[in-house]
């Protein structure tokens, strides 16, 4: 999918409200949060006071691939890299992926956008991943860092660099992270500033060489700088560079980096994505005519011979967009696999093209005016994937195809949305069908705003997500069927439901302002206040559903209808940039947190008492569903408060002592019949520096860690919501890596 920005993201998911264990929150200070365990493992020792299990819901992916690594060495090491969710490695006994850098937290954010990977074929426990998502200073970390590991992943040094990187950033796809063929001590990175870089140490220190300066490529505010970096047969180095026209786009240096020298008779007016050698005196140059990964209106490949010097365009004939990528079979310099890339739309597909001969001709995966395919999908792993429509797409933002360099027949490639693999792909040059089956299992890359988790029903957690839209998850273990309406917003950013009939629930997003469902998500209908222009808001549903709250993003106001969002009005009384959450047993009553001020509503909207004394300036705000008339405020500028009995008097105010962060708060189900509910928190406690994922079973009298130093997922805090039918089951969302799930093994 496309992913927005940070600052996009967090603006989207400033207010998450409603009758649910996820709240909403007025603007607060540091609200991302780290915390989390690596999927599938129990703690280890480092931090962590409760033995807890952590995995993810299943969804399937659900983000953008940009590339895709066999090890050269090792049959069967495969590592894949994302833009907002880190990198993987596929498990070769149980074909799951294993996220390899949930270590980092919120600060190191930065480190999930992963701009390019080495793995070693020499000494295939070495991978390394340069790391940093943006170029523009919107993060903590904004410089890159080279991150190295020698136990496949599974720990890293860390090697900060003098320039930036964008892992998210348009033209994420490329090639800028290159391993010497001849000598597995030296390393090359390019950067987006036009500048080039070499390690003779494992990447341990870096020097920059003297490529040459490029006016560079401009695009909605970014540069590109350098794209590919790649060898020939001879071990000459290539790199790949996004220059304006007038002095682009290859480079070749035939001592290591310490000259460079441009080809003769290249083209000028393309924008390279990759470079690649067929390893018998040619190279193949993959180009589009704009950044991409999407809205690709043209490109071309071209064949370099390297002993003459001379170009040919062995573009397919029948293409429409860019060419994404390019691939050689192994085992025969003639047979070339290539993608296009650019393509966007509910009708759109990328494509694939293959030629046995080197590149003069060309045949097409798809055939006709009718789009007849000469290939089969299999994406039951991932059902959604249909959209609602007869099938999944082919793919889109197809910027890399990897083929095994041990089996031409072995293929994949990521999409906006998922990862392909094709084992029979030499059947295509016999008139044979190509089957390609979606692998995705353990690969979670979604942006998740809001999290909800009924009590009862059929339903057992509802999401909301950037992108993806969000799901109504039946089984948290099983990826869902389909998404919310196939997708009909685009990006969600609230959901809720009526506690004491969770079966109604509403939610709202960037394309209509609410949708409301009946019947737990099966069907939903969109539905527009008046005076709303489709903007995304913040939704709250009473107790029994008779009542649904919507806030209006643009301009605050708070709007109200008892009938399903058939007619709506207005609540009189205005606020600034409101936090609402509805009372979970008492239908009559709404509360708003504005200003650092809780109002309470007892007529649903009509009149407001205003409780300001002790109350932090700001927060998230939940409500109690074990008892009338009690909310909590959670707060980074202050911590937990609980506010009882509607408020009534002084002692119905409490601040919890231990606590001195609180980013959000979730209850869940009881240890035992007649204890308190279970209190999850993900903040800091008094006296520690340690910005983790807490629990208490004492009615927040005492708080355990339950996540530990090791895997701390990146962005979270956004999202929470706790299980109230399994004791110790806790959701949170991440920016990148899924809906994390936590069990306790006690």
């Amino acid at each position: 999918m496309k992913k927005r920005t940070l600052a996009a993201l967090m603006a989207a998911a400033v207010l998450l409200t409603g009758c649910k264990n996820n709240s909403g929150s007025v603007a607060d200070d540091n609200s991302d949060v780290s915390g989390g365990e690596n999927p599938g493992t129990e703690n280890p020792d480092s931090g962590s006071d409760v033995p807890y299990t952590w995995g993810n819901v299943a969804i399937g992916c659900g983000g953008y691939t940009p590339e895709i690594y066999y090890n050269a060495g090792e049959e069967g090491l495969i590592y894949a890299r994302t833009d907002i969710g880190g990198a993987y490695r596929l498990d070769k006994d149980t074909q799951t992926w294993i996220p390899l850098t949930d270590e980092f937290n919120s600060h190191e954010y930065s480190f999930y956008g992963i701009d390019g990977l080495i793995t070693d074929p020499v000494e295939p426990n070495r991978v390394y991943l340069l790391a940093g998502m943006y170029t523009k200073g919107w993060l903590e970390i904004n410089n890159a860092y080279i991150l190295r590991s020698e136990d496949y992943g599974a720990n890293w040094d860390r090697v900060p660099m003098e320039f930036d990187a964008g892992g998210n950033e348009p033209n994420r796809f490329g090639d800028r992270f290159e391993l010497d063929p001849k000598d597995n001590k030296t390393l090359y990175v390019g950067a987006r500033n036009g500048t080039l870089w070499k390690s003779t140490d494992y990447g341990v220190t870096w020097e920059k060489l003297p490529l040459p300066e490029v006016k560079l490529k401009q695009e909605d505010g970014y540069t590109f700088g350098v794209t590919f970096i790649s060898f020939d047969d001879n071990n000459d180095l290539y790199v790949g560079v996004a220059g304006d026209g007038t002095n682009c786009c290859y480079f070749r240096s035939k001592d290591g980096g310490a000259s460079f020298e441009p080809l003769e008779g290249q083209p000028n007016d393309v924008f390279p994505y990759h470079g690649v050698s067929d390893g018998n005196g040619h190279m193949y140059f993959a180009n589009g005519t704009a950044a991409g990964p999407y809205q690709v209106p043209s490109g071309s490949l071209k064949k370099y011979t390297i002993a003459d010097g001379t170009w040919e365009d062995v573009t397919p004939d029948m293409l429409t967009n860019g060419v994404g990528d390019i691939e050689v079979d192994p085992q025969n310099p003639d047979i070339l696999t290539v993608s296009s890339i650019g393509k966007w739309g509910a009708n759109e597909n990328d494509c694939l093209y293959r030629s046995l001969d080197g590149g003069a001709t060309w045949d097409s995966i798809f055939t006709g005016d009718g789009m007849d395919r000469k290939f089969t999908l299999d994406y039951s792993e991932t059902p959604w994937l249909d959209w609602g429509g007869e099938t999944a797409k082919l793919g889109w933002m197809m910027g890399d195809i990897a083929i095994n360099p041990f089996d031409g027949n072995d293929m994949m490639y990521g999409t906006g949305a998922t990862i392909f693999r094709t084992t029979n792909l030499s059947d295509w040059d016999s008139g044979g069908t190509v089957n390609f089956k979606v692998v995705s299992k353990g690969f979670e890359e979604t942006s998740v705003l809001s999290l909800a988790a009924p009590p009862e029903g059929e339903v057992q957690l509802y999401s909301a997500m950037g992108d993806l839209d969000g799901f109504s998850h039946k089984d948290v273990d099983i990826v869902p069927d389909n998404q919310n309406n196939n997708g009909s917003m685009g990006s969600a950013n609230s959901i809720a439901f009526a506690w004491k009939s969770p079966n109604i629930v509403a939610r709202s997003g960037s394309s209509t302002s609410i949708e409301i469902s009946s019947d737990y998500g099966k069907t939903w209908t969109a539905r527009k206040p008046k005076g709303s222009k489709g903007e995304a808001g913040t939704v709250s549903v009473n107790a029994d559903g008779s009542t649904i709250y919507w806030v209006n993003d643009k301009d605050s106001r708070i709007y109200r209808t008892d009938d399903l969002g058939e007619t709506w009005s207005t609540v009189e009384k205005a606020f600034a940039a409101p936090a609402i959450c509805s009372d979970c047993i008492d239908p009559d009553t709404l509360y708003v947190y504005a200003s650092g001020t809780l109002y309470i509503s007892r007529d649903r909207g009509g009149s407001f008492e205003s409780l300001k004394q002790m109350t932090p300036a700001s927060g998230r705000i939940i409500p109690d569903p074990s008892a009338a008339g009690t909310v909590y405020i959670a707060s980074n500028a202050g911590g937990l408060y609980r506010i009882s009995n509607y408020g009534a008097g002084e002692d119905d105010f409490y601040r919890y002592p231990s606590l001195i962060a609180a980013s959000n708060l979730a209850l869940g189900k009881a240890e035992s019949d007649g204890a308190p509910l279970a209190m999850y928190v993900i903040g800091t406690l008094k006296g520690s520096d340690i910005l983790g994922v807490y629990r208490s079973t004492d009615g927040g009298e005492n708080w355990l860690r339950i996540n530990d130093d090791k895997h701390e997922f990146g962005a979270i805090g956004g999202s929470l919501a706790a299980d109230m039918r399994v004791f110790g089951q806790v959701y949170f969302g991440t920016n990148g890596r899924g809906i994390i799930m936590g069990r306790s093994a006690e």
